[in-house]
């Protein structure tokens, strides 16, 4: 039988949600400071492109790891993708996030380096980038806060419903199942995954914290959703 989720399993989820998003809406990052940043994503998009047996990092539970929780999330949920999935991913986001654009052209350096064939969307890519048809973000523009606090929304979203092995249902042995959304948290007996986020993010105290303004309405979480899917 499904047990309901627990006031304590609640504040568990919402302190790892707070966790998540901390980094993001923290401030701006230093440019000098993405481009470090991005390493530990090439490393690992370049080792999953040119590795014939997929896939070649283990997920592993964000309290136990010493990476920044965004990357720890992005490599949780992107290790079912295929390597080619998430380099279409990178791409789209790379004329307006500027991490993505560090982590674009530093996979395609490494093919070059390495003399290695590109995928054909990064040979794309690389070429758009030699004719300055592409070029790197020239700052934090309010599209690209956007992407990146609806890609955190998303990914929170997804963490939260998954029955995956990552997900915070398995770490805290919760049976019943967190609804993305309904309409209303009533019509599952249980806390929404929109409602948990909000409540997170909107809390005072995690306001006070890390200093930040932004208030999510249920309507931008479940629009971030769609969106994403």
């Amino acid at each position: 039988m499904n047990e309901p989720l627990t006031s304590q399993q609640v504040e568990q989820i919402k302190v790892e949600i707070q966790t998540h998003f901390g980094t993001l809406l923290s401030g701006p990052i230093d440019k000098e400071d993405i481009v470090n940043l991005a390493e530990p994503y090439v490393i690992n998009l370049f080792t999953r492109l040119t590795n014939s047996n997929q896939p070649v990092v283990n997920s592993t539970s964000i309290s136990n790891t010493k990476f920044e929780p965004s990357f720890q999330r992005w490599i949780e949920e992107t290790y079912a993708q295929q390597p080619e999935e998430v380099l279409g991913d990178v791409l789209s986001k790379s004329s307006e996030v500027l991490l993505d654009w560090h982590i674009a052209t530093k996979v395609a350096a490494r093919f070059v380096e390495n003399e290695l064939t590109m995928p054909k969307l990064l040979q794309s890519f690389t070429s758009d980038v030699l004719l300055a048809k592409k070029t790197m973000p020239t700052s934090r523009t309010s599209t690209s806060k956007t992407v990146r606090r609806d890609d955190a929304i998303f990914s929170c979203l997804h963490w939260l419903t998954t029955d995956d092995t990552y997900g915070i249902r398995k770490t805290l042995n919760i049976t019943s199942p967190i609804a993305v959304y309904s309409n209303s948290d009533s019509a599952t007996n249980a806390p929404t995954a929109v409602t948990l986020i909000c409540e997170a993010i909107n809390d005072s105290k995690f306001k006070k914290a890390t200093g930040h303004n932004l208030y999510l309405e249920p309507g931008a979480v479940i629009n971030a959703y769609k969106l994403r899917r």
